[in-house]
């Protein structure tokens, strides 16, 4: 009986999170303070010239954008509350 209450308790839990989350809208900690998420962003990469995108991640703070071009392959980090390329990590051949 005790075991039945604690499971039916944990289950109510969850789904009182989940009807929160979603009646509150999205958090403002997912976009920068220039961004919405109604917006789009187009953002131009100059830093490798005729690159060729083969991988992107995203963290809390980062977009990470893994090219490959004429001078090797590259890692460029770009700032998601600015939208500027912060760093490059290029790889020897």
């Amino acid at each position: 009986m005790v075991s039945s209450a604690i499971m039916f308790l944990g289950v109510f839990v969850v789904l009182g999170v989940i009807l929160y989350r979603s009646l509150s809208g999205p958090s403002t900690a997912d976009y920068p303070a220039n961004l919405t998420a109604d917006e789009v962003r187009t953002l131009v990469v100059e830093t490798v010239p005729n690159a060729v995108i083969t991988h992107v991640t995203a963290d809390e703070r980062s977009l990470f954008v893994s090219v490959s071009g004429a001078d090797g392959p590259a890692i460029l980090e770009i700032d998601r509350a600015t939208w500027q390329v912060v760093s490059t990590l290029r790889f020897a051949r």
